[in-house]
Formats: C-alpha cells, structure tokens, sequence
C-alpha cells in the first residue's frame, strides 16, 4: 500500500498545472499504467508468473549452481529454502484459508449452486493427484 500511495503522490505532483501535459506524457502514462496493475488483482498472479519462469530458466541454464547455492544461503542457521518452505507457505496458505473462507460467508461462494462446481473440482484434484501418487509409489 505505501508504493501506491507514493505513486499517487508522484502522479498527483506530475498532473499539476504547472507542468507542460506534453513534457510528461509517456512519464504520466507509465506511472498510470504502474497503478493500474499494483492494484489490479492480476498484478500477484502475473509476478507470481514471472518470478517461475525466471526460477526454471534459472535452475536449467548456466546459473544452476548458482541458483542452487543461493536456496542453500543460511538466514538465522537455517537454509533460505527452510525459511520460505516453513514460513511462507504456512503464511500464504492461512492467507488462503481466511479467502476461502470470506467467500463462504459473503462472498460468491455463499450460494450452494454457486459454490458447487469449485468444491467438485477441489475435490477432482485431490482424487487425481492421490491415484497419480497411488499408482507411482504402489
């Protein structure tokens, strides 16, 4: 929230009267665009995006070692995988939950008709999944 705010200030300081409109034209409609997309709710699924094919291009090339080496980077005695895979996880999934569960109370998923087919396919994944693994490991 305080990057949009500081980018508000930056348009608000740049839309004022006393700046030629035509001088700051591309810098106006980059800081537009900007704003639109830190608060637009794609903007997390499409860094989420980027920052995994960055990952597996990362872990497939030249920098492999490297990219390894800096998962294996040790924060308070553990490694920083450690501390993404326990801490962060648990975080985004508690995030996940409170969604799910907004949605339940007052959301879309309030109607039973409405909610029918997500809870159909939540549970078509976990059967999916568990056979895949069921006929791997047995």
């Amino acid at each position: 929230m305080f990057l949009i705010a500081k980018i508000r200030n930056q348009w608000a300081h740049i839309s004022n009267n006393s700046y030629n409109y035509n001088d700051n034209f591309t810098e106006m409609k980059h800081l537009r665009f900007l704003t639109a997309f830190l608060e637009s709710e794609k903007s997390g699924g499409v860094v989420l995006m980027v920052c995994g094919v960055a990952s597996l291009v990362a872990s497939n090339s030249l920098w492999c070692e490297g990219y390894q080496n800096f998962w294996r980077v040790p924060v308070l005695s553990k490694p920083l995988a450690f501390w993404i895979n326990d801490g962060l996880m648990t975080i985004f999934f508690l995030q996940v939950g409170l969604e799910i569960e907004r949605e339940i109370y007052i959301g879309e998923l309030k109607d039973f008709r409405k909610s029918l087919l997500p809870v159909i396919a939540a549970m078509g994944g976990m059967v999916v999944s568990s056979g895949q693994s069921s006929a791997i490991f047995f």
